[in-house]
């Protein structure tokens, strides 16, 4: 396809033969402005979209992702093509996958963002890829992440976490405290 291609004059209105994208074929010349505008609403709409989902499986979204018509544009290619540098091909999937689904993502649950304030206080010393990985073992030991239930961990429970999940008990006990003073 030829980018640079003039428009043509079809029966009184100037229509673009080309243009880059294919929201934007075969529209009167005055108008481009008016697909480029249709296409940044459609675009965020996609991204209000990927947002409101978020924790579904991609299978899920995709069945879902019909509600926004679109023919042109395919959800999973530009997902594709937004890929950080650092992610690779020997990129372990664990890793991948938290990348692609979960990172960027705005969070207003106050079990997931106890979570992640778990999880990333746990990483100090280690990195992120194996906190993945120990992802349910955490859940598991953090009462599913209730800081309620966290809140009220005795010394022991602590002690046995931190042997398990091979963290400092300091650590481990600052989580516990933290959560007291939100309750």
């Amino acid at each position: 396809m030829d980018k640079n291609k003039k428009p043509e004059k079809v029966s009184g209105e100037i229509r673009l033969a080309d243009f880059s994208s294919g929201l934007l074929r075969n529209r009167v010349a005055g108008s481009v402005a008016g697909a480029q505008r249709e296409h940044a609403a459609l675009m965020q709409a996609q991204r209000k979209f990927q947002i409101a989902h978020y924790g579904r499986t991609p299978a899920k979204i995709e069945e879902l992702a019909g509600s926004i018509e679109c023919p042109s544009i395919d959800m999973s290619a530009s997902q594709e093509e937004k890929k950080c540098s650092f992610i690779t091909l020997s990129s372990d999937p664990v890793y991948v996958a938290y990348h692609d689904e979960e990172w960027g993502v705005p969070v207003h649950d106050d079990r997931m963002l106890f979570e992640l304030l778990v999880l990333t206080g746990a990483q100090v010393g280690m990195d992120w890829t194996t906190i993945l990985k120990k992802r349910n073992e955490f859940r598991v030991a953090f009462a599913e992440f209730d800081a309620e239930s966290v809140s009220k961990f005795t010394e022991k429970q602590m002690v046995s976490i931190s042997v398990e999940l091979k963290l400092d008990l300091g650590r481990v006990r600052g989580i516990s405290l933290s959560t007291l003073k939100q309750n």
